[in-house]
């Protein structure tokens, strides 16, 4: 369920969608984001399936030592239609498996679903948007939902790429 308006701003070729939500699982809140970004003709039908999926199977969750938890699912670049980059801030945290334990699980409190037609510019971005959670500054913001702060930290992390 949105709790708010999500905010849309598009940097070059990347639209950025930024929104406070509240989900009972992992698997809800894949469908529910995925969907939002299937009726704004980012991604391609089936893109949910295949996320899902892809998170049962190679989960993403990441705990940032003393910062946030956050997930980073992802799926194919062939299911891309528009890149995008959807951050959603979580009301609750949601469980989801580890990333680099499978059998573990993680509180995510932030999903961070990214969506690009260009493999190595998908890589990159993924390997800056994680450093992010690593940033004192950017995860202030996240923890008090300060979506002037995220935009402006997200824009100069993006402003290199594109």
């Amino acid at each position: 369920m949105v709790k708010c308006a999500v905010y849309e701003e598009k940097y070059g070729e990347i639209s950025v969608l930024i929104g406070t939500f509240q989900f009972n699982s992992a698997e809800e809140a894949l469908k529910r984001l995925s969907d939002t970004l299937f009726k704004k003709g980012y991604v391609s039908e089936g893109y949910a399936h295949v996320l899902i999926e892809r998170e049962k199977e190679y989960p993403t969750g990441l705990e940032v030592p003393g910062y946030v938890t956050v997930a980073l699912p992802h799926a194919h670049i062939r299911y891309t239609l528009k890149p995008v980059l959807l951050i959603g801030l979580l009301e609750t945290p949601i469980e989801f498996g580890k990333m680099d334990s499978p059998s573990e699980k993680v509180m995510a409190e932030v999903i961070v679903l990214l969506a690009l037609k260009d493999l190595e510019k998908s890589s990159a971005l993924l390997k800056r948007i994680t450093s992010l959670f690593s940033r004192e500054d950017f995860v202030i913001a996240v923890k008090n939902k300060d979506f002037v702060a995220i935009r402006e930290i997200v824009r100069s992390t993006l402003v290199h790429l594109v």
